[in-house]
Parts: C-alpha cells; sequence; structure tokens
C-alpha cells in the first residue's frame, strides 16, 4: 500500500520568514508551522490547514504561508530521504 512521505520539521528560521510574509496572522502560522510534521504528510496537513482555516477565519495570505511550509517540509523530507540514500550506497 502505498504510504506518502512524511514532513520534516522546518527551522526556527524558516517559520519565522513565512510568518513575516505581508498580511498573514503571525501567530497561526507560527503554531500551525512549530508542529507541521506532526500531520503526518503533506495531504493531512492541507486538509488540516483548510479545516483551521474554516474554523478560526485565517485568510488567504495566511493560508498561503502556511501552505508554503507544508510544501516546504515536504520537499525537505524527500531532499534527507534522498541524502540518506546517497550515503548508504557511497
Amino acid at each position: 500500500m502505498y504510504q506518502p512521505p512524511k514532513l520534516h520539521p522546518l527551522t526556527e528560521q524558516q517559520i519565522i520568514k513565512l510568518a513575516a510574509r505581508p498580511g498573514v496572522k503571525k501567530v497561526a502560522v507560527e503554531n500551525f508551522l512549530m508542529t507541521v510534521e506532526t500531520n503526518g504528510d503533506a495531504f493531512t496537513a492541507n486538509v488540516n490547514c483548510t479545516q483551521d482555516a474554516r474554523a478560526y477565519g485565517w485568510n488567504a495570505a495566511t493560508q498561503t504561508a502556511i501552505r508554503m511550509g507544508i510544501d516546504l517540509a515536504a520537499a525537505q523530507k524527500r531532499r534527507s530521504d534522498y541524502d540518506s540514500q546517497r550515503q548508504r550506497h557511497s
């Protein structure tokens, strides 16, 4: 059965940069992205972002910043998987 790649935690600097984007609700971006990896995978994180956005009335800029963070966490995980595979085969 297919298992989507797990998310990688973001660094504090990455979260701060995303939370500083114009028009975002800083606390919402910081809180969601500080634990983004607990969502498991990008699909689940995006679903949770949509649900939270509806529940808390997040604007488009906030949702975009969070989704950018989710994409970054997914990309970092793919990169770290690739790097670890390369090391094993070296």
